[in-house]
């Protein structure tokens, strides 16, 4: 196997990981998951960081990946490089890539519209927050008795 092949199946592994990691994620973040549930907005805050940092991660590794890929196919004869294009397990491998790019893609989608809902979830509890707060100021100004002006009349 020539190195461009190992950079591929290198590729290939990567974006089985990547896969992996954003699926975990899909399925603790999902509403429905016993997880969601019982998280507080805090705790899915951190789990939406976590993911972030381990996206990036997979997303240097890639793009690492890519930049080999793109020297080696540099040093290539062009006659090598259009035989390997016309190799069956090449192009099995280029599919695979191709097929794991587009089911990362999708789980993305439902991440990100799960951590759009954390988002809503946040400024709902927000809001919630400032009525009460603002409800507890009324009350606060209401009880008050008044002074000076009823002192100074029984004085």
């Amino acid at each position: 196997m020539i190195k461009i092949e190992i950079l591929f199946h290198e590729k290939t592994r990567l974006l089985e990981t990547f896969l992996e990691c954003v699926q975990k994620y899909r399925d603790l973040l999902s509403p429905k998951s016993e997880s969601a549930q019982s998280a507080t907005p805090d705790e899915k805050l951190d789990w939406v960081d976590t993911l972030t940092s381990e996206r990036e991660s997979c997303f240097r590794m890639l793009q690492l990946i890519d930049q080999q890929i793109e020297t080696e196919k540099m040093l290539m004869e062009p006659s090598t490089l259009e035989k390997l294009q016309g190799s069956k397990s090449f192009q099995a491998v280029v599919e695979q890539i191709l097929h794991l790019g587009k089911e990362i893609q999708l789980t993305d989608q439902s991440l990100f519209l799960y951590i759009n809902n954390i988002g809503f979830e946040i400024r709902a509890q927000i809001l919630r927050g400032l009525k009460e707060k603002e409800a507890i100021s009324k009350f606060k100004s209401q009880n008050q008795s008044p002074t000076g002006d009823g002192l100074d009349q029984k004085a």
